[in-house]
């Protein structure tokens, strides 16, 4: 993230802005333990109109990560299609 915290959002804009020089698609990768959710909105616009891969890596609890996570496959299969529920 561009700062302390989980603005995934910000982040994402930040590596499009990177890599919007480059004319092939890229692969954009997230590691994290958590995800603002007030963002999640913000987020997604930025991820749908992306052309790059985005993954995920996320760190959760026993119980799994938050379901915040399942709101991230509406990516069109872009962003948080492989969630492994298994930690």
């Amino acid at each position: 993230m561009p700062r302390d915290g989980r603005n995934a959002a910000a982040g994402l804009a930040i590596a499009e802005r990177v890599l919007r020089k480059d004319e092939g698609a890229g692969t954009i990768v997230f590691m994290s333990d958590g995800f603002d959710e007030s963002r999640t909105s913000e987020f997604l616009r930025i991820a749908k109109a992306s052309k790059h891969q985005l993954l995920w890596l996320a760190v959760g609890t026993p119980n799994g990560v938050p379901d915040t996570w399942r709101e991230l496959r509406a990516c069109d299969g872009r962003c948080g299609s492989s969630v492994d529920r298994r930690f």
